[in-house]
């Protein structure tokens, strides 16, 4: 049996540039939720760790787009 991943994903999102998001922070579980859509039907929740992880790589996504590099 292989071990248990950490990440658990139920499916793939592709953001508009007008999608509609909003945010919840939990301070006792040290944990934000991202409501993603019209209806907020896609979350994704993060402890503080994994938020400052994907903050670090959208930057980096971003910078890299910006200066016209590729992947």
């Amino acid at each position: 049996m292989e071990p248990r991943s950490p990440v658990r994903v139920e499916s793939q999102i592709q953001l508009s540039a007008d999608a509609p998001l909003r945010w919840d922070v939990d301070h006792e579980a040290d944990t934000a939720t991202i409501y993603i859509g019209e209806r907020e039907e896609h979350v994704l929740r993060l402890c503080r760790e994994s938020l400052r992880d994907l903050v670090h790589t959208c930057a980096r996504a971003l910078a890299e787009m910006q200066a016209g590099r590729g992947h």
